[in-house]
């Protein structure tokens, strides 16, 4: 100790600047000690396996990067197999790969990978790639498809469809294959439709398939209740002397096909059979046309299929194996036949590879029908309208690859003004145009399998001695040609819209031939659209959608739409939100239609008595019953008959009482209809004073303009809760604050007392939820209910009845006002019936009020048929 104090003075010494002296001896004892324990610590730190760090953490702190801790390259060459061990251990060696460069990732082979990888969840349609370039895409029904166009396009659309074209693809649509007996599929199907809507799959003239027919689908023997939806389905052709089975093609919309499919397989009593999925062990040549249809059912072996027990009956699963492509507009004429070239169909050896229709065409009666195509398509050519050709036609055509003709430039095309136009509608035409090749599944996987690739095409073409292909030369190019079938489409056939209005054809074709053929109708003028523009032409041509209200498929939609405009109104802060209770409107973003039928069937004086209360209802689809509406709506029946006929109605048939009625609604004088608007019955005072007008193209009205209706404001009861609740739940929460904060403060003494390895051990487990979630979850469901609280009555929460809600209301282009689709009660449309036949009013009118405003407007009304 005298030693080691002495050593210390000295060091003191010459740190003051006085004369030092080296000591006389080495203190051996005292450095070896301090060396050991230096020697033991860097021991400790390099070689103990036992502690915890990763092996780039041994080195030497100046030679230690931190990209070391995530490529492998950086380490020390001797470090890296120890690097490596110790990653596979903790299982994070796949997250420390490095990403294939941008280069490698675009090839074409691994692009198609990645797009095949990415459509497990939602599939693609063969447009899809150029639909994302210039569309807003939205997932829905299990496919990624294009919801509008990039650019400001809702009119233009409108005048493709109204003047032009309008082009859309409705691949999406999912076909179901049906194969049997005709008597056996006909009497096993009648049992989900009925002859009270309209024709079913046994009418006569669909029969023969030269015409495509539209049914509403209801599950088993539950008419008119259990509606699932629209069906469009087409028979085969056939000669009515063939004995063979018959096939039946049925094309549902995705939101209901696996109701249908379910329904089907139980009627028949089908057993699937195990498709042929699974790749063959032989390496197969791997086309890039081969790759993009990898996701699909083809060929035709990988088909779900379905058998009866008996095995008189056969279902194929022809989903995603056909493209249907939509034509709006009057030069849908023009664009097909501009579009594709029917070739003479050569049989030479340069065609052996894709030749299927010398087989096909062998046969005398298929060579005479495919002269009969041949010479449709030249009538095609004279009509100046798709509504001249029989409604709904169904036309097979054996077209060029549309590649082959396609032009330099994006042209426009108009109809030839060589041909002498048909001035007459085609009222007939032959029965073999609708023969097709379409229905053969080997055909089908040819077309596909021998389609070339745009690589392939432009190297064959390059070959040639005058490269390129002429005009006249398309027809004799070697390539495959292409079976189609062209569906007619009559559009709107009721005098109080604009004839022929969205009308058109639908394209059929084998799959993999989408882009071409979608490539070359946009380069002869079509105007592109999307999911809107279907939404705004069944607007505007009054037809209901596929959601209807007493469909599931309509509820689903029904509530995904609620759930959004619920999140959208409640994102908004207070001050900026409407206040639905002052305004009197019950269920803003909702259709409560069980409810509000249920509420005119207990306040009606019309039904004999009171039926039960089960929250079922239906859509009238009834022609018998909608052309009593119609009588009673066009002042068909003697005044003094009509409460006596409407009475007898309900008597006749006590199912009425539970229906919706669909009404078109159009906003004569100004004014705009939203979805969600309320359908209100008028009083007797709405109409005094009302000059009556039979102008009817717009039926405006001085004074229906100046007659304001106002909704008066109501009581909002529960704003001194909603105010009290906020002040509640911010004093608790400024209270919970405090205690936390004494909480974390606390916590940073002890932490200042702990060493950095407890502290890091602290604050993982300080990792948790806050301790406010539950708190505010709850409190947020408390104000909702205040901000929109259930209603006692949906009828007479306003000073006029409710009589039903607007499903899909804008402005209208070809009415130039605002016009919608709605549903009204039964018994509500009979007592306004009533009304106007008492105030003698010449037009039948109704109210509406938007969900947004105070106003009532006066509304046209028709019936939907």
């Amino acid at each position: 100790m005298g030693e080691t104090a002495e050593t210390e003075e000295l060091a003191r010494h010459a740190l003051l600047g006085d004369a030092t002296f080296l000591p006389n001896y080495f203190e051996n004892k005292a450095f070896i000690s301090a060396r050991i324990d230096e020697i033991e610590a860097l021991n400790l730190a390099i070689g103990d396996a036992s502690q915890k760090g990763m092996v780039f953490q041994t080195l030497p702190k100046h030679m230690r990067r931190r990209i070391m801790s995530h490529t492998i390259k950086r380490m020390p060459r001797k470090l890296r197999e120890a690097h490596t061990r110790s990653l596979k251990s903790t299982g994070a060696l796949s997250a420390v790969l490095k990403r294939p460069s941008r280069k490698y990732r675009r090839r074409p082979s691994n692009l198609l990978k990645e797009y095949n990888r990415r459509q497990k969840t939602n599939i693609w349609l063969e447009t899809h790639i150029w639909h994302a370039k210039r569309f807003h895409m939205t997932k829905k029904w299990g496919y990624h498809l294009a919801d509008r166009p990039n650019d400001k396009s809702y009119r233009a659309c409108y005048r493709a469809a109204a003047n032009h074209c309008l082009l859309q693809d409705l691949s999406f649509m999912n076909c179901i294959e049906l194969v049997g007996p005709y008597s056996h599929l006909v009497s096993t199907l009648k049992s989900h439709t009925s002859a009270e809507c309209g024709l079913t799959f046994g009418a006569k003239c669909y029969k023969s398939g030269v015409r495509e027919g539209n049914v509403m689908f209801f599950e088993k023997d539950k008419y008119p209740f259990g509606a699932i939806g629209k069906v469009d389905f087409l028979w085969r052709f056939n000669d009515l002397s063939e004995e063979t089975d018959a096939k039946l093609w049925l094309w549902c919309h995705p939101a209901y096909f696996n109701q249908i499919l379910e329904q089907i397989i139980s009627s028949f009593d089908l057993q699937i059979v195990s498709s042929d999925r699974k790749q063959s062990k032989k390496k197969k040549e791997k086309r890039k046309e081969k790759l993009k249809l990898d996701t699909r059912n083809i060929p035709f072996t990988r088909v779900p299929t379905y058998t009866s027990s008996t095995g008189v009956v056969k279902l194929n699963l022809l989903k995603d194996t056909l493209n249907r492509f939509r034509l709006t507009g009057p030069l849908a004429n023009a664009v097909l036949t501009s579009a594709f070239k029917i070739p003479e169909l050569d049989s030479s050896a340069e065609f052996k590879a894709f030749d299927w229709w010398s087989e096909y065409y062998s046969s005398e009666k298929k060579s005479a029908a495919y002269s009969a195509q041949k010479n449709f398509w030249a009538l095609l050519a004279s009509c100046t309208s798709p509504c001249q050709l029989p409604p709904h036609s169904a036309v097979s055509v054996t077209i060029v690859d549309p590649r082959l003709t396609l032009p330099q430039t994006r042209t426009k095309a108009v109809p030839d003004k060589t041909v002498t136009p048909h001035q007459t509608p085609v009222l007939t035409l032959d029965p073999l145009c609708s023969d097709s090749p379409l229905w053969d599944s080997a055909i089908r996987d040819k077309v596909t399998e021998t389609k070339l690739s745009t690589a392939e095409l432009g190297e064959r073409r390059s070959k040639r001695v005058v490269p390129g292909i002429l005009p006249g030369e398309a027809e004799v190019f070697p390539s495959s040609r292409i079976p189609i079938l062209l569906i007619q489409r009559p559009g709107v056939q009721s005098s109080s819209k604009r004839i022929g209005f969205g009308g058109g054809w639908d394209i059929i074709s084998p799959a993999g031939w989408g882009m071409a053929l979608w490539v070359g109708l946009v380069f002869r003028g079509c105007r592109a659209g999307g999911l809107r523009e279907a939404i705004s032409l069944s607007r505007e041509m009054g037809t209901p959608l596929f959601n209807e209200p007493d469909t599931e498929a309509g509820q689903i939609s029904n509530e995904s739409d609620k759930k959004a405009n619920l999140d959208a109104y409640f994102r908004r802060p207070p001050a900026k939100r409407l206040n639905f209770i002052l305004m009197g409107i019950p269920t803003p973003f909702d259709f409560q239609w069980s409810r509000l039928i249920d509420e005119w069937n207990s306040s009606s004086s019309l039904l004999p008595e009171n039926p039960s209360s089960d929250g079922s209802f239906f859509v009238l689809r009834n022609r018998f019953y909608l052309d009593q509406l119609l009588s009673f709506l066009t002042r068909n029946v003697q005044k003094k008959k009509i409460e006596k006929q409407l009475k007898k109605l309900l008597i006749l048939e006590p199912a009425l009482s539970k229906c919706l009625v669909p009404i078109n609604v159009l906003l004569n004088n100004g004014g705009k209809l939203d979805k969600y608007s309320l359908v209100c019955l008028p009083n007797e005072s709405d109409f005094s004073g009302i000059k009556q007008t039979h102008n009817r193209k717009r039926m405006r009205d001085q004074s229906m303009i100046d007659k304001d209706i106002i909704e008066s404001q109501h009581e909002d009861y529960h704003f001194d809760k909603r105010q009290s609740l906020r002040a509640e739940h911010q004093k608790l929460l400024k209270k919970l604050r405090r205690k936390r904060v004494i909480e974390y403060r606390k916590r940073r003494e002890e932490q200042a007392n702990c060493c950095l390895a407890d502290l890091k051990i602290r604050k993982r487990k300080m990792r948790k939820p806050s301790p406010t979630l539950e708190l505010v979850k709850d409190y947020n469901e408390k104000m909702r209910a205040l901000w929109l609280p259930d209603e006692k009555s949906i009828q007479n929460s306003n000073s006029r009845a409710v009589m039903g809600f607007v499903t899909n209301g804008a402005f209208c282009f070809s009415e130039s006002l605002s016009s919608g689709q709605a549903y009204v009660t039964f018994l509500s449309l009979l007592q306004l019936i009533l009304l106007l036949d008492k105030c003698s009013v010449s037009r039948n009118f109704l109210l509406i009020r938007n969900y947004a405003s105070s106003h009532y407007k006066f509304a046209a009304f028709s019936l939907a048929l």
